[in-house]
């Protein structure tokens, strides 16, 4: 589990650092992490759950609405959860997109399979 929150932190940190490099900005990445953190928080607390990057990409492939929804209900166990309220559904579904490909990649370099965006699966598989 440790080993998990330390793969995470560093795919964070070194897309901050890249993100940096290439002049962008930031902000996708730090909610991001937030969101992501607090989904491994929940996933974490429930009995029998396989906490991997793929459990927390399960969560990223949820509707917008569905997970926006699913975070303000979890809010006041999950301090990562608490800045979420603070953006618009419009920025948390780029804020949801732009982490899904982030960890989908990571998960597809890692296991070697393509990468798709989440509005590709939705519109590919069903």
């Amino acid at each position: 589990m440790e080993n998990l929150k330390t793969n995470i932190n560093n795919i964070y940190k070194d897309d901050l650092e890249l993100a940096k490099k290439e002049r962008r900005e930031p902000f996708y990445i730090l909610v991001g992490y937030e969101l992501t953190t607090g989904l491994l928080n929940v996933i974490e607390r429930k009995p029998n759950q396989n906490v991997s990057i793929s459990s927390i990409l399960d969560y990223y492939k949820m509707d917008t609405q569905e997970l926006y929804d699913f975070v303000l209900q979890n809010r006041p166990e999950i301090p990562e959860f608490f800045s979420m309220v603070a953006i618009s559904l419009e920025t948390f579904a780029d804020v949801q997109e732009y982490n899904f490909r982030l960890l989908n990649f990571i998960l597809a370099r890692d296991s070697k399979v393509n990468w798709r965006s989440k509005k590709w699966i939705e519109n590919h598989i069903q």
